[in-house]
């Protein structure tokens, strides 16, 4: 009946291409059906909206537990032993566990990103905001991932945990590493070594800076948790929480705030509707999530062998989920491809669904919004500056290397 045969659908998922744009091979995945097993990934895939809705919820069937350190088992002894840090690090903590573990965690450190405790950060977004939006006044130009929308973040989370602004480069170096290890599908070993040697790193100094916070706590997060006397984080879950908010922290941010502009950029009619009508800023920020997410996909372990849409899945396979693939799914989102920037309901599975719910969503959307209203109505009009535009296409998270981007006076803002 026309449809794209398996063998083609595999041929795009492994074409460079589709890190640039994933959007036609998502179109592909979601009329092959439900649910296949890919090669490629070595893994089941899920593309359907519906089916992802339902992988995300059900932790039971669908595990975060031992998810990335199955991408080791392939290596033999020698080598798995080499990557036992990072083995280490990927087998604890909040975002690597399920309930009960996980429901534990989380209620530790999750008062800190309760959309309440967020809000009271915005005079200092603002302030940072306007602080890196001056730094280029009079330029008439910004390059809008390194100088306002990586910063921000980084320094916003680097501040919540009393890390050092200047140490800020070192997470974006950690974070790509393990990023893209966590990308690969499979293992390369050149990449976890890179990975291994990162971790290590990280954890290193982490575990310094939480010595100092402990001789000398300050007001911050990781002074509270490590004075913490009663349901306290053990060594390593306090370090893998701190390595996941010090780097998924940030990606989510500048990735939606790139993504976000460029989409707007690319829709002259949503960027001026948007313009025109501040109180749009709200829906509009789900919409831009739906539109180009963030974090493309995620995956999870099989947790026991189980049927699931007709399929046998057996215990440890991986199941990948494209998130990605599920915010464009036209039996869910009409047009699935245009801005609506009012668009209700917006079931969106961008910052996930369930008990793996993304912690830090009401920061990024708070950091987002206010690097919104700063662009967008500060001064006069923001034009793309250049249209060769390179992606991060490490798989995992959608983001742009840059987006050279050029003010325009007597706009109307």
């Amino acid at each position: 009946m026309g449809r794209t045969s398996i063998r083609e659908i595999e041929a795009a998922l492994s074409d460079p291409s589709f890190g640039i744009d994933p959007y036609p091979t998502y179109r592909l995945l979601r009329e092959q059906g439900p649910i296949y097993w890919s090669e490629t990934f070595n893994a089941w895939i899920l593309s359907h909206h519906d089916t992802v809705d339902a992988a995300l919820r059900d932790w039971q069937r669908f595990s975060n537990t031992h998810r990335v350190t199955s991408l080791l088992s392939d290596f033999d002894t020698p080598d798995r032993a080499r990557f036992s840090p990072l083995e280490e690090h990927f087998a604890s903590g909040m975002v690597h566990s399920d309930p009960p573990d996980h429901t534990r965690l989380r209620r530790i450190v999750g008062y800190a990103f309760t959309n309440r405790t967020v809000q009271r950060l915005r005079p200092r977004i603002e302030e940072i905001v306007d602080d890196l939006i001056d730094a280029v006044e009079g330029t008439d130009r910004i390059e809008l991932i390194s100088q306002l929308a990586y910063p921000l973040p980084v320094t916003v989370i680097g501040e919540l945990f009393g890390a050092p602004v200047d140490d800020a480069d070192r997470f974006k170096d950690w974070s790509a590493d393990l990023g893209a290890f966590q990308g690969t599908g499979r293992s390369d070993i050149g990449v976890v070594e890179r990975a291994t040697a990162s971790i290590v790193d990280m954890r290193a100094y982490l575990a310094h800076l939480a010595d100092r916070k402990r001789a000398e706590p300050g007001d911050d997060l990781l002074s509270a948790l490590v004075g913490q006397e009663a349901e306290a984080l053990t060594e390593p879950e306090l370090l893998s929480f701190c390595a996941t908010m010090l780097s998924a922290g940030h990606e989510t941010t500048t990735s939606l705030i790139g993504n976000g502009m460029l989409a707007l950029l690319h829709d002259s009619d949503a960027l001026d509707r948007l313009r025109s009508d501040p109180d749009l800023l709200e829906s509009a920020i789900e919409e831009l999530l739906r539109f180009d997410a963030p974090l493309q996909r995620t995956w999870r372990r099989v947790a026991e062998t189980t049927e699931f849409l007709g399929q046998t899945l057996e215990q440890d396979e991986l199941v990948v989920l494209f998130l990605g693939a599920a915010n464009r799914d036209p039996e869910v989102f009409p047009d699935p491809d245009r801005l609506v920037l009012d668009r209700s309901p917006n079931r969106h599975v961008a910052l996930g669904l369930g008990v793996h719910f993304c912690l830090g969503a009401p920061l990024a959307r708070l950091e987002a919004s206010v690097a919104f209203e700063r662009l967008l109505w500060r001064g006069g009009a923001v034009r793309l500056a250049d249209d060769d535009l390179e992606w991060n296409v490490n798989g995992v998270f959608r983001c742009l290397l840059e987006l050279p981007l050029r003010f325009e006076a007597g706009g109307d803002g």
